[in-house]
């Protein structure tokens, strides 16, 4: 008699496709983020959406390594197939949105790439080591918001300064499309700090308070110290949430001023009447910029002190 016995194999593991549905939506979300530039918001509005990155990256890494496994891919290859997939995948995201309104960045690209490595460590590594390191990753990605979010209480706090650049913190406030800001020892003794432009040959390079505190009801000017390397007319404009990218739809001033430190004040009853069409909203303002118009050899221009007058 033999001592063979027909035992049943252990079933294999059904192998579903992950939903249709589950595809589509993900694809719907993605096309409007991309094609449809977002509305200007209030800057505390961006700091949830600047750490979504990381989820982002994690979760599309997530999504990529089981799929993988389910072809019979390793854990340990499954897991770094999804983090160079969604880090390709998310990085020519944002170069694609040099198509669109939507400003790529490159902070947002890193925050993806290392919200998709916490996911990795979580795969690849036992337990008790992949949620510290995990947490580690997560919280070098979050530093940036965080210190963004620091600043933006620092704002609220120092009214009715706008910016005196006395931290470092501050610099996150500024901008240049043109030319090089920096955050540079004060020259004429009355302050510690101060912002310079280094602004190239072209037709309007200049320098930006990208982040000014943005409810200006109730003051009387928009006041701020310069120093001009050479006599020039200095070009002011300020723009709201509802700026449409057009001349006419925001304040514009120009002032002739000497070289040298001279101190401007803007009475903020001009700046609401800048746009042509509707007054300019005193409590959504989103933007000053200081410009040249078409200098033809290298310049510079300091700003201090840019603050709100009663």
């Amino acid at each position: 008699m033999s001592d063979d016995v027909d035992t049943p194999s252990p079933a294999e593991p059904e192998r579903r496709p992950l939903p249709v549905r589950v595809l589509v939506a993900a694809g719907i979300v993605a096309a409007i983020g991309l094609l449809f530039p977002l509305p200007r918001a209030h800057r505390a509005w961006g700091l949830p959406m600047d750490l979504a990155h990381l989820g982002l990256g994690a979760g599309l890494t997530w999504l990529v390594a089981r799929f993988a496994e389910r072809f019979g891919v390793s854990r340990l290859r499954a897991a770094w197939t999804g983090w160079v997939a969604s880090t390709l995948f998310l990085g020519a995201f944002e170069i694609a949105q040099q198509l669109t309104a939507r400003s790529p960045g490159l902070e947002d690209a890193v925050a993806n790439a290392l919200g998709g490595l916490a996911t990795v460590l979580v795969l690849v590594l036992p337990r008790r080591r992949a949620l510290p390191l995990a947490a580690l990753v997560l919280a070098v990605g979050a530093a940036p918001v965080a210190l963004a979010g620091l600043d933006l209480y620092r704002q609220g706090r120092d009214l009715p300064m706008l910016s005196d650049l006395e931290t470092r913190l501050e610099m996150l406030r500024w901008g240049s499309s043109e030319g090089h800001v920096a955050r540079v020892p004060s020259t004429d003794g009355r302050s510690g700090y101060e912002v310079e432009g280094v602004l190239p040959p072209g037709r309007w390079p200049g320098i930006s308070l990208i982040h000014p505190y943005p409810d200006w009801r109730g003051w009387r000017a928009l006041a701020f110290r310069v120093h001009m390397d050479q006599a020039d007319a200095l070009q002011v404009l300020v723009v709201d949430r509802e700026h449409d990218e057009t001349y006419g739809d925001r304040f514009n001033g120009s002032y002739d001023l000497p070289a040298g430190w001279s101190e401007v004040e803007i009475p903020i009853d001009a700046i609401a009447r800048g746009p042509k069409t509707r007054p300019l909203d005193l409590e959504r303002v989103d933007g000053i910029t200081w410009f040249l118009l078409g200098p033809t050899q290298e310049r510079r221009i300091r700003l201090d002190d840019v603050r709100l007058v009663k």
